[in-house]
């Protein structure tokens, strides 16, 4: 009879204590998963965040940019007129400024000219940019719309990469 009930009050105090930890352990291991659902949704969060503040400085400061892949001089003059334009509403100076590289060396260094055209105006900004690298060049603008004019004088097709930006 001892032994009975020895047994009874062992295979009872197991299984309170299998219950017991598998809660617990089902209970930490549910806190662990949310604090990882946490985290990932306050870094989420964070990355929005830094998103949001690197396109209002984006807007504030960067009118506008284009690339253009292969220019070549049979090309004649490439224009952003129907996909890349800014207005300003006073006179500014702003910043052209981007990178060349011609993508065939045996042609020798690209050179191409920029201009920023006003719509229903005139061309009040240009400059000639030799070779391969970065180049940059302040004009003052008059109020209105402008986009940008790309002409390459060589037969070294050229990669550019440039945006306009308020100084």
């Amino acid at each position: 009879m001892f032994k009975t009930m020895l047994r009874k009050v062992l295979c009872a105090g197991a299984v309170i204590s299998v219950l017991t930890f598998g809660s617990q352990a089902a209970f930490a291991n549910d806190i662990v998963q949310n604090q990882g659902k946490q985290f990932k949704a306050e870094g989420q969060t964070q990355t929005k965040q830094n998103q949001n503040v690197k396109e209002k400085i984006q807007a504030q400061y960067q009118l506008m940019w284009f690339n253009m892949f292969g220019l070549k001089n049979t090309d004649g003059t490439q224009t952003t007129f129907n996909f890349a334009r800014f207005t300003i509403g006073s006179t500014q100076t702003v910043t052209l400024q981007g990178a060349q590289f011609g993508e065939s060396p045996q042609y020798g260094p690209p050179v191409v000219e920029y201009r920023l055209l006003k719509i229903n105006g005139s061309s009040p900004a240009y400059m000639d940019v030799r070779g391969d690298g970065s180049f940059s060049r302040s004009f003052t603008l008059e109020p209105g719309t402008y986009f940008a004019a790309v002409t390459n004088f060589t037969q070294n097709p050229v990669k550019i990469y440039a945006s306009v930006n308020v100084n």
